[in-house]
C-alpha cells in the first residue's frame, strides 16, 4: 500500500494541470507543482490555508453539495462540467480565469484545474489567419502571460527548445529564458503601471537559453509586450544565433573573398606598369647592344660612340631597377596582407611597417583620386595581435571614406594615428570629408545600411568593421561626425602578450 501510495502522489504531483486536496472545512492539504506554478504559491505556502483564498466562489459551491449529499453516495458527490469556469486568485492578487472538475472521495474535496487563459489568449487575441502566421514562422514565437507562464508556444520553438508544445504552455517561462525574466521583471511592473503603454529594456538582444537536455545555445532575442484583458504578457521572438553566426562568418568568408579578389585586380593592373617600362627598357639595351657589337666588329667604335652606349646602359638599368623594385615593393605588400588576411594568425609585428604595406596594396585605388593618407605612428611601436583583422579594418575604413566622404576629384586626407594606451593599441581614424548626418550616424555601424547603394554599397563595410574589432579583437569601436565635418573612428584594440 505504501508503494501505490508513493506511486499515485508522485502521479499527481507531475500531471501538466493543478491538482488540489482539501477536507471538508476548506484547509487544503495537497497541492501539486502545476497548481504552483498556477497560483504563484509553494506548497508549504498553502498548506492549511482555506480553499477561498484561491478560488473565492469555490467554498460554497461545493460545501452546499457536500451538505446535500447522503454518506451512502459520498464516491463522487459532484462534477462540474469542464465548461465550467470560475475566478481564481494569484498569489499577487491578480485574478484569473480557470476550467475545474471537482469530486469528494471519503469527505475529502479534489479538484483538477486547467488554467483556460493559457487557450484564451491564444485564442481570443488571435484571428486564424494570424494564428497560421505564428505557427508558420520561421522563428521561435514564445508568448508568456503575466505570471511570466508560456501559453503560446509555435513549431519552431519546438524544434529550438526540445519541448513538445503540451509539454511547454502552462510552465514557467524562466526555464527557457533564466535571465529574461529577471532582466524584465521591473519594466513588467512599469507595463503594469502604465496600462501596458510601454515595455523598458532592449528590444533585442541576445542572450544564453536553456534547451530541454538542460543544453545552453546562444540566441537573439526580441521583446515585445502586449495587453490582454489589461494584464501585461510578453512575447519573444527567438532566432538561434549558433545560425546567425554561422551565416555571419559565411558572410565575412565572402567580404573578406571579395576584398583580396579586388585587391588582386588592383595590384596586378598596378604591377603591370612597372614591369611595362622594365620590359621596354630591357629590350631597349637588347637592341642597343645588338648595335653596339656590330660596330666592334665591323666599323670600329669611336670613344664618342662608347660614351653614348655607357650612358644609355647606365639609364636603361637604372630605370629597370626603379621599376622592378616598385614591383617588388608592390608584390610584397600585397603578399604580406593577402597572406594576413586569409591565415588570421596571432604574430608579433611593427604596426608602421605593415599599415604602410597595407595603405601600398591600397595605392591602385588611392592613386585614382585626390585623397592622401597620412601614418602617425612611431616607427618602433610593435604590437602583438592579428594583423591581417587589422589590415581588413583598415581596407574597409579607406574604402568608406573613397565612397561616402569625397566627391570624385576632390581632394581629401586620411589620417591614421596609432598609439599603445594601458595596455591597448589605441588607434584613431579619421577623414575631413563631408561628415554625416546625426541620423546616418545612428545607424553606421548596422549590417545593410547604407546612402550610396546607387554607386554599389553594399551597407556592410561598417557592420565589418564593428563585428571584427568588438567580436574577433575583442576590443571596442565608436563613431564621431557632423554634416561638413568629417568623421573620426576610435578603436581600442587590447593586446595579446
Amino acid at each position: 500500500m505504501l508503494m501505490n501510495d508513493t506511486v499515485h502522489r508522485m502521479i499527481i504531483e507531475h500531471v501538466p494541470c493543478g491538482v488540489i486536496a482539501f477536507y471538508s472545512n476548506g484547509t487544503v492539504h495537497l497541492f501539486n507543482s502545476a497548481a504552483e506554478r498556477m497560483f504563484g504559491y509553494d506548497k508549504q505556502d498553502v498548506h492549511g490555508r482555506h480553499i477561498s483564498k484561491l478560488i473565492p466562489s469555490l467554498g460554497d459551491v461545493l460545501k452546499e453539495t457536500f451538505n446535500s449529499q447522503s454518506s451512502d453516495d459520498c464516491r463522487i458527490v459532484v462534477r462540474i462540467p469542464s465548461s465550467f469556469e470560475v475566478r481564481a486568485v494569484h498569489r499577487t492578487g491578480s485574478p484569473f480565469l480557470i476550467r475545474l472538475a471537482a469530486y469528494c472521495i471519503e469527505n475529502c474535496f479534489f479538484i483538477i484545474i486547467d488554467d483556460i487563459a493559457v487557450h484564451r489568449n491564444i485564442k481570443d487575441h488571435s484571428d486564424p489567419s494570424e494564428m497560421e502566421v505564428i505557427e508558420q514562422a520561421p522563428f521561435g514565437v514564445v508568448g508568456m502571460d503575466h505570471r511570466q507562464n508560456v501559453y503560446i508556444f509555435n513549431p519552431m520553438a519546438e524544434r529550438l527548445f526540445g519541448y513538445r508544445k503540451d509539454e511547454m504552455v502552462g510552465r514557467p517561462a524562466s526555464e527557457l529564458f533564466p535571465r529574461l525574466i529577471s532582466q524584465f521583471k521591473e519594466g513588467m511592473r512599469y507595463f503594469l503601471a502604465t496600462g501596458g503603454k510601454d515595455l523598458p529594456g532592449p528590444e533585442s538582444f541576445e542572450a544564453e537559453v536553456i534547451r530541454k537536455d538542460g543544453t545552453h545555445f546562444p540566441a537573439r532575442l526580441m521583446v515585445r509586450g502586449i495587453t490582454v484583458d489589461g494584464l501585461p504578457n510578453l512575447v519573444v521572438w527567438v532566432s538561434d544565433g549558433t545560425e546567425e553566426k554561422r551565416l555571419y562568418a559565411e558572410l565575412m568568408q565572402s567580404e573578406k573573398m571579395a576584398s583580396l579578389g579586388n585587391m588582386v585586380a588592383g595590384v596586378a593592373h598596378e604591377v603591370n606598369t612597372p614591369v611595362g617600362i622594365g620590359v621596354t627598357a630591357a629590350s631597349e639595351v637588347e637592341e642597343l647592344t645588338r648595335a653596339f657589337d656590330e660596330l666592334l666588329h665591323c666599323e670600329g667604335i669611336s670613344e664618342v660612340e662608347l660614351e653614348q652606349y655607357v650612358t644609355s646602359m647606365a639609364r636603361l638599368a637604372r630605370l629597370i631597377r626603379i621599376n622592378l623594385v616598385r614591383a617588388a615593393d608592390l608584390v610584397r605588400s600585397f603578399k604580406s596582407v593577402a597572406v594576413d588576411q586569409s591565415s588570421e594568425k596571432l604574430r608579433t609585428f611593427k604596426v608602421r611597417d605593415y599599415v604602410e604595406s597595407a595603405i601600398l596594396a591600397l595605392h591602385p585605388v588611392l592613386s585614382r583620386t585626390k585623397v592622401v593618407v597620412v601614418v602617425v605612428c612611431d616607427m618602433n611601436l610593435e604590437v602583438r595581435s592579428f594583423p591581417g583583422v587589422l589590415a581588413q579594418i583598415l581596407i574597409n575604413l579607406v574604402n568608406n571614406s573613397l565612397v561616402h566622404a569625397f566627391a570624385p576629384d576632390e581632394m581629401g586626407k586620411i589620417t591614421l594615428e596609432f598609439a599603445v594606451v594601458r595596455h591597448s593599441l589605441h588607434f584613431i581614424y579619421r577623414d575631413n570629408g563631408r561628415g554625416m548626418s546625426e541620423e546616418v550616424l545612428e545607424h553606421v555601424f548596422e549590417p545593410f545600411f547604407t546612402t550610396r547603394r546607387d554607386l554599389g554599397g553594399s551597407g556592410l563595410g561598417m557592420a565589418i568593421v564593428f563585428n571584427l574589432v568588438t567580436r574577433t579583437l575583442g576590443g571596442t569601436i565608436s563613431c564621431e561626425s557632423a554634416s561638413g565635418c568629417g568623421m573620426a573612428v576610435q578603436i581600442d584594440i587590447p593586446l595579446s602578450g
